[in-house]
């Protein structure tokens, strides 16, 4: 946390103009020249409107605080409003104030300060406009207002902290880009056409279901309806008669077979991300993307976050929108721990009730380095009926030797690992990073 500065009194200033004014008293008592007069009275009228004015200013005064009705996204504009009302018309006096917010659901809650600086005439409001489109996912609580008023000299500043406690909480963004386009051209494990450009059901299990509209391909009373092949789709099932037409590979829906439920898991273990908040929101980032998208094509999506759980059914328009709100709310006050997760809201998906192969887990994470841990995982996720899958989110495009060994270590216990790149998104937030320090301002 930086340490905050303040306006304050220039006392090596004052000590002068105090030794002055005494020089002066002295030569008055001494001579009572003319000099000595309009030197001791210069120097008595510039302490008086120094120490008067800012008192007389700062009487009186009041701030409030204006945010945004509607729950925020991180990377959207956003405008935060501080009003200032003062009682007195003071054309000499300058005023400053100073806004801060702390970010609790970031790993190191780090603080933001918003500032601004008024040499009013005769107004008694002031009104302040800040671009807060740099805030980041989190639950951001704002403290208390710090008012500053000094005289045109700048030799005193008075200071008043007011307490204005509110809370703006900011979701998550959803990575834009298509995640085939940015693995396409990298060098990353199993980065081919074929296997990144899958939809976003592919490796998941059909379950017991009523039938869904979205995936009608044909016409009603032409052989049974399609959809498009999902890992663990029987061969009985596919569609030659659609391969054959270049269609690709789909499965013949009969009546009373499943839909397709997807499983995702965001790991808030804090140790893996490194303190690097940018790339554990780029995972809630990657979830919410393939999350969205799975949701419009009408696939149930169940979200495990700490001990909670989130379910989105297959939506699309408004009801789709509405739901990920919610989610983008839960998410938002979702904090790196600094403990072992224990995964308690997995418990939530309860035991597999079907004769069927399982249930694909997709868990966002960065932690590509403790295997165990997800040994471990798996085989506790095992006796749910869950396959685990992980989703491995790193900061840069290429992968390491240690990275691919890692990989396959995985793949040889039976844990798919996928690997994504933190997104735009976190990309520009780590290059605006690089360097901050060398120009840190206020």
């Amino acid at each position: 946390m930086s340490r905050r500065r303040h306006y304050r009194p220039r006392w090596a200033a004052w000590a002068w103009i105090t030794a002055a004014f005494g020089c002066s008293l002295g030569a008055v008592i001494a001579r009572g020249g003319a000099v000595e007069w309009f030197l001791l009275i210069l120097l008595a009228g510039m302490a008086g409107i120094s120490l008067l004015l800012p008192l007389a200013a700062i009487r009186g005064i009041a701030v409030s605080r204006a945010l945004p009705e509607a729950d925020a996204t991180a990377g959207e504009e956003l405008v935060i409003g501080l009003t200032l009302t003062r009682r007195s018309r003071l054309p000499l006096a300058w005023v400053a104030v100073e806004d801060t917010l702390r970010n609790e659901s970031s790993m190191q809650e780090k603080e933001m300060s918003l500032r601004a600086v008024f040499a009013p005439l005769f107004d008694r409001e002031m009104s302040a406009r800040f671009d807060a489109k740099a805030l980041t996912r989190g639950v951001h609580r704002f403290g208390t207002v710090t008012v500053s008023c000094g005289d045109p000299f700048g030799l005193t500043s008075i200071r008043r902290d007011m307490a204005l406690d509110d809370v703006l909480t900011v979701g998550p963004a959803i990575t834009a880009g298509d995640r085939s386009d940015e693995l396409a051209d990298a060098s990353f494990l199993g980065a081919r056409t074929s296997e990144t450009a899958e939809p976003a059901h592919a490796g998941l299990i059909a379950e017991p279901s009523d039938r869904s509209e979205a995936w009608t391909t044909r016409n009603a009373g032409i052989g049974p309806e399609t959809r498009l092949y999902a890992e663990g789709d029987s061969f009985r099932h596919l569609d030659f008669r659609a391969m054959a037409r270049g269609r690709g590979l789909h499965t013949k829906i009969y009546p009373g077979a499943g839909r397709l439920e997807l499983y995702v898991a965001i790991d808030s273990y804090a140790a893996p991300y490194g303190g690097d908040d940018a790339l554990f929101d780029a995972c809630i980032g990657r979830m919410l993307q393939d999350a969205v998208r799975a949701s419009s094509e009408n696939i149930s999506v169940t979200v495990f976050a700490e001990k909670r759980s989130f379910g989105l059914p297959g939506l699309a328009g408004r009801e789709l929108m509405a739901r990920v709100g919610e989610l983008k709310l839960l998410l938002a006050r979702l904090k790196p721990s600094n403990e072992p997760i224990d995964w308690e809201g997995l418990q939530a998906a309860g035991p597999l009730s079907y004769q069927g192969q399982g249930r694909t887990l997709r868990m966002y994470t960065a932690d590509w380095q403790n295997a165990g841990r997800w040994f471990e995982l798996a085989d506790r996720v095992a006796l749910q009926g869950f396959r685990l899958e992980l989703w491995l989110v790193t900061s840069g495009k290429v992968l390491t030797f240690a990275m691919r060994e890692q990989a396959r270590i995985l793949e040889g216990r039976g844990i798919r690992a996928r690997w994504l790149p933190g997104g735009p998104e976190h990309v520009a937030k780590k290059a605006a990073g690089e360097g901050g320090s060398a120009y840190a301002m206020g």
